[in-house]
């Protein structure tokens, strides 16, 4: 049980690495120093989908056992409703999003697909399929334009 608690942990720490270098690329593409990265939470409501993605991913790749696991996906579920009904955003938490996603209102990542680093998704975009390293996908379903 304390290797779980310890790989949770872990994957905690990988999770907001990831997270505040989505901030950064927020905050590198507004032309602001990375110290403005935080405020990036108040400016563009689409990081909130993100950090939303972050946690369920993180909890939903955990090995914890299922008494801990179970009433934390049970939060992650409500809030991730919360985030969609407000943002229009959806990501799935099986999905792969490597850091610097940069992802516009009103699109969808839908099921088990690799994202990759630098990727910009488009407004009304549905990902269905894996999308490449430093890549601009748009459309429905989603194709790389750039």
């Amino acid at each position: 049980m304390f290797k779980s608690l310890i790989d949770f942990f872990k994957g905690g720490i990988e999770a907001l690495r990831l997270f505040i270098e989505d901030l950064d690329r927020y905050a590198y593409m507004c032309k602001l120093p990375k110290y403005c990265a935080p405020l990036m939470l108040f400016i563009f409501p689409q990081t909130w989908a993100i950090v939303t993605y972050r946690i369920g991913h993180w909890i939903y790749k955990s090995k914890l056992p299922k008494f801990i696991k179970y009433p934390l996906l049970v939060f992650y579920y409500i809030i991730k409703r919360i985030t969609e009904i407000l943002t229009c955003i959806e990501i799935s938490h099986r999905a792969e999003i490597d850091e610097g996603l940069w992802i516009f209102h009103r699109c969808v990542v839908i099921g088990d697909i690799n994202v990759g680093n630098d990727v910009a998704i488009g407004a009304n975009a549905v990902v269905i399929k894996d999308v490449p390293d430093n890549a601009r996908v748009a459309g429905v379903p989603a194709k790389v334009i750039k």
